[in-house]
């Protein structure tokens, strides 16, 4: 339960750090743009298998972290509390 708890909390370090690179634009365009297609209820599942158990799948998490834009990550996290019940 800890271990879920502390990989929880390195999933949204994660994307508050993606945040502050997403404000970072080169010639006026985003960095990231809106992944397509979108499902933020296969994402959040697939977060929540990446961080289930002992240890954790790190590459699936960045894969999927730094691939969506600052709006798909808060739909993932909306859909990863509400499927799992965990809150920050």
């Amino acid at each position: 339960m800890a271990t879920n708890f502390k990989l929880w909390k390195l999933f949204l370090a994660a994307i508050y750090f993606h945040v502050l690179l997403e404000i970072a634009t080169v010639s006026g365009t985003p960095t990231i743009i809106n992944h397509a297609p979108f499902d933020p209820h296969k994402d959040a599942t697939a977060l929540h298998a990446a961080m289930k158990g002992i240890g954790a799948d790190v590459s699936k998490i960045i894969s999927i972290v730094t691939k969506r834009t600052q709006q798909q990550r808060l739909k993932i996290v909306e859909e990863y509390e509400k499927l799992f019940h965990k809150v920050n």
